[in-house]
């Protein structure tokens, strides 16, 4: 909470330089939920966002991390494997150009 109220602090000194009208504060949630599976990850185009190494299908040069790529909810914490798979895309990247 102490850190969250000091990032408030400096937000709007951080956002001056761009184009921002408002900031919203809607508070702090307490949740235990993890957003996952919205950019799917898959063999297909035509039922997954992204490959194996989290490239996407259609825009090559788009490398996706994070756990938006899970095909399916976790039943733990998807910290480690988000960790994992972003490891792969960078190995990825890394050992082979990019199209484009």
């Amino acid at each position: 909470v102490q850190g969250m109220a000091r990032a408030k602090e400096k937000l709007a000194a951080l956002l001056a330089p761009l184009p921002v009208e408002e900031i919203f504060d809607g508070g702090i949630r307490r949740t235990e939920s993890h957003v996952q599976g919205t950019l799917r990850m898959g063999s297909s185009p035509a039922d997954s966002v992204v490959d194996r190494d989290m490239i996407h299908h259609q825009l090559r040069n788009l490398v996706v991390v994070g756990s938006s790529t899970y095909p399916s909810c976790s039943c733990a914490n998807p910290s480690l494997t988000a960790a994992a798979l972003s490891l792969r895309a960078a190995s990825r990247i890394a050992g082979k150009e990019m199209a484009g």
